[in-house]
Order: structure tokens, then C-alpha cells, then sequence
């Protein structure tokens, strides 16, 4: 799972505070990643860009605090990535703790 949100509702809060008085209205799919999260039970990798500029830092944090059922789980923070372009920021990194976890499957 990478730099992904918590739910469209906590997106649109995020982004456009305002809306908050008019969700119910507006948002008619509110993709609650958390509520789903919280019943995987396989391995889930999580890889989080630091500096991603369309979801905030806080919402991975709390997608990987909400795993609780998963069998195994692995958090991977890219120091300086972006929303689209985290893994060329460090390739060797990203593509080390995508190993590591398959490893870790073993």
C-alpha cells in the first residue's frame, strides 16, 4: 500500500476544509481505506513519501496503526518523496524494503 488515504471524507477535509458542512452532500463514495484495512489479516507493506504533496503524512500513520489484523506488516518512510515519484528518490532503499518484505514471507 503506498502513499494511499484514509477516506475520501478524510481527504475532502484535508484538502478543502469547508466542505466538512456539506460532505454528506458532496461525497457520495466515502472509500473508507481505514475500516478495510482494519480486517486484512495477510502481510500488507505500507510505503509512506514524506513530503507527498496530495495525502498527508498523518493518514499512512494511520492506515499501518489500523492493521491490527494482519498476519505481518511493514512500514517503509520515504524521506524526501513525492506522491508519484517517492521510489526514484532512493531506488536502492525502495526497492531493499520491498525485498526485505518478501523475505520476511518466507
Amino acid at each position: 500500500m503506498e502513499n494511499t488515504f484514509t477516506s475520501t471524507t478524510d481527504m475532502a477535509d484535508a484538502i478543502i476544509p469547508i466542505v466538512k458542512k456539506f460532505e454528506k452532500h458532496v461525497v457520495t463514495e466515502p472509500w473508507n481505506t481505514k475500516e478495510i484495512v482494519k480486517d486484512i489479516e495477510c502481510p500488507i507493506l505500507f510505503i509512506s513519501s514524506e513530503k507527498d504533496e496530495m495525502i498527508p503524512q498523518w493518514m499512512m500513520d494511520d492506515l499501518f496503526a489500523s492493521s491490527t489484523k494482519a498476519k505481518f506488516k511493514m512500514m517503509h518512510k520515504i524521506k524526501d518523496g513525492d506522491h508519484n515519484g517517492g521510489w526514484e528518490v532512493n531506488q536502492k532503499s525502495y526497492f531493499s524494503a520491498i525485498n526485505k518484505f518478501i523475505e520476511q514471507l518466507k
